[in-house]
């Protein structure tokens, strides 16, 4: 009995931590954290059913919330399709990765964690694209967010430049980086999990820092890289555009994974104290909190991964 309360208090902190991370902006990307850690210690089907109720009582309260506002039935959708987006699909790619542990090689695994996000995004679009009301609807949104996020430091760079004017920009960047900063969150918050599930294996640190893709991967990141340029040097339809800007910002996500190993490899051999989990933990501060080192670390992390392809750069062979 006693153990059974002790596995429903948990379960509620774990609900209860991640309620607060969702509505911090720093944390948002990685509020399914605390209920996978639930998953590690009780197993994965407590785990998934943890962030299942949270699923539920999330969209729940977005109902009952944007109902009193009058919006009708598409506009009230919508609401919680944009307030939920990014919950569900972390949620989803949550459950994936915890039912398909032990299973598949690391780039289709995550490519399943992301499928649900890819879908919701896909259906999302056909809708807003074909519905002039409800994608009036959504701009509105949208343009009223930005304002709010950008507006005081668009007042002071940009003083002669209205707002309004930018919130397209802002909403094809949006779309164009949505899927790939869902993968951030979902790989950093399975990182977790995995380093929570192995932290008692001797070689779980090894086996991260020396992990590489098989050579063949690397024609994913250069098709897509390919597909960008070439859709920059001729016509093509806005749609198409932020679907393949999606893709490769999800295979630079993939490479960056690598670029990721390749810094841990050649740490730990000047240090095995050194541990993986906080390698991350500090490229993580170091992209929030500095300004200017999110974008070396969002070009190098890909670029290392891939040069890795070509070149040893974790010295393997030194090592043998």
């Amino acid at each position: 009995m006693d153990g059974m309360l002790k596995k429903a208090g948990l379960c509620i902190a774990a609900l209860a931590a991640a309620a607060l991370m969702s509505s911090l902006p720093f944390l948002s990307f990685l509020f399914i954290i605390p209920m996978l850690l639930y998953g590690a210690r009780y197993g994965k089907n407590s785990g998934a059913a943890a962030i299942g109720l949270y699923m539920v009582l999330s969209l729940a309260a977005d109902i009952i919330m944007y109902l009193p506002d009058g919006l009708g039935p598409k506009g009230t959708a919508a609401a919680v399709f944009i307030s939920q987006y990014i919950p569900l699909s972390l949620s989803a790619a949550g459950i994936i990765w915890m039912k398909t542990g032990g299973s598949g090689r690391l780039i289709p695994r995550l490519s399943a964690c992301m499928a649900p996000s890819a879908l919701l995004a896909v259906i999302a679009g056909y809708f807003i694209s074909t519905d002039k009301a409800l994608f009036d609807f959504v701009y509105s949104a949208f343009g009223d967010a930005f304002a709010q996020l950008a507006g005081p430091l668009l007042d002071a760079m940009l003083p002669g430049v209205e707002v309004s004017a930018l919130t397209a920009l802002f909403l094809i960047a949006f779309a164009s980086l949505m899927l790939p900063a869902v993968l951030c969150g979902v790989c950093a918050s399975c990182f977790v999990y995995e380093a929570a599930l192995h932290s008692r294996e001797g070689g779980w640190d090894d086996m991260v820092s020396a992990y590489d893709y098989p050579p063949d991967y690397i024609w994913g990141l250069i098709a897509s890289m390919a597909a960008v340029l070439i859709l920059h040097l001729v016509s093509a339809p806005l749609q198409l555009e932020i679907a393949v800007m999606n893709i490769a910002g999800i295979w630079g996500i993939f490479y960056a994974i690598q670029g990721f190993t390749v810094i841990a490899y050649r740490l730990r051999r000047r240090n095995r104290a050194v541990r993986t989990t906080t390698i991350l933990s500090v490229l993580i501060l170091l992209f929030f909190v500095f300004p200017g080192i999110n974008i070396i670390l969002l070009l190098g992390l890909p670029l290392l991964g891939a040069l890795e392809c070509f070149f040893d750069l974790k010295k393997k062979g030194v090592d043998r």
